[in-house]
């Protein structure tokens, strides 16, 4: 009981977290989470036939989740709508690498050319701005400081050593608790900070440290 009351507090803690960010990334990594919780309760169901009360959980969970997702506050709303309405614009009239997603994936391919030079490196911590600007000028009036993707991020500026150590974190980190999930006296806790780690990497995917998430996550 304790540890349900545990896992509960921390799932709750991360995911308000997520929303509170205002950010897509952040809705992306709660949408995540959301679809984990569900799977898990499938899986019970397989496992456990005639639990209903596990499917009427996972529903619930779902379906606050996707409440949190979509209507947290009117600001929550207004950033949904713009992204929405990006994509929409993507769709009608053509992809255009160079506008789509505020210029990430324009971004990210100008990065990976200067990666060859950086491969070993890094340009270092927190100084991507001058090098990409020496090589690519501003992007839309801009500087650009980050690459708003916490892998590539850790690629350009620390270099494939430090990234190959990085992704053997995640690696290890997710075993660890798959194997706790499994065979641990805490199932539940562990169950928490999993899906609290695999919507941290997911919202790491279009963007870096945002300030209200990477606390709890690290």
């Amino acid at each position: 009981v304790i540890g349900r009351a545990i896992a509960f507090v921390l799932f709750a803690v991360f995911a308000a977290t997520l929303i509170f960010t205002k950010t897509m990334s952040g809705y992306v990594g709660l949408a995540v989470i959301v679809f984990a919780v569900f799977v898990l309760f499938f899986r019970l169901i397989q496992i456990k036939k005639g639990t209903k009360t596990a499917l009427a959980a996972g529903l619930a969970a779902a379906g606050a989740g996707l409440v949190l997702l979509w209507g947290v506050d009117r600001l929550a709303y207004g950033i949904i709508s713009v992204e929405l309405k990006g994509v929409y614009y993507q769709i009608a009239y053509g992809f255009d690498i160079n506008t789509a997603a505020s210029g990430r994936f324009l971004i990210w391919k100008n990065i990976f050319q200067m990666l060859p030079q950086y491969i070993f490196s890094g340009v270092g911590i927190d100084c991507l701005q001058a090098p990409y600007y020496h090589n690519f000028g501003l992007l839309f009036g801009s500087y650009v400081d980050k690459a708003h993707n916490e892998l590539i991020q850790v690629l350009i500026t620390m270099g494939l050593p430090v990234f190959l150590c990085y992704i053997a974190i995640y690696v290890l980190a997710v075993k660890d608790m798959l194997g706790k999930i499994k065979t641990g006296t805490n199932k539940p806790v562990y169950a928490a900070l999993l899906f609290a780690f695999i919507g941290y990497i997911s919202q790491g995917m279009f963007n870096i440290s945002v300030i209200d998430v990477a606390p709890y996550f690290w």
